[in-house]
C-alpha cells in the first residue's frame, strides 16, 4: 500500500477522458500535477484550479516502478460526474 503523501493511485480511467487520451492507466500512481505533489483527489483538483478546458498540464506518475512525465489536455467533465 502507498504511504501518506506518496501519490494518488489511479483506480479507474474513463474511456474517453483526458486521462485516457494522455495514456493514463489503471494502477498508475500520480505523484505531481503541474508541479504540485498530490496524494488525494482534492489536491489534484486544486492543482488544476484556474486552468481552462483545452489547457495542457504536466503530470508525473509512476508506472511499473518507473517515473514518467506526460502532458494532459484538460476537458470538460461529462454531465453526471
Amino acid at each position: 500500500s502507498l504511504g501518506e503523501g506518496s501519490g494518488l493511485l489511479v483506480e479507474k480511467v474513463e474511456a474517453s477522458s483526458p486521462g485516457a487520451q494522455a495514456g493514463v492507466r489503471r494502477g498508475d500512481v500520480i505523484l505531481e500535477v503541474n508541479g504540485s505533489k498530490v496524494s488525494t483527489p482534492e489536491q489534484a483538483a486544486r492543482a488544476v484550479f484556474g486552468f481552462r478546458v483545452g489547457d495542457a498540464i504536466d503530470m508525473v506518475l509512476i508506472r511499473g516502478g518507473k517515473t514518467q512525465t506526460m502532458k494532459l489536455r484538460l476537458a470538460e467533465l461529462p454531465k453526471g460526474t
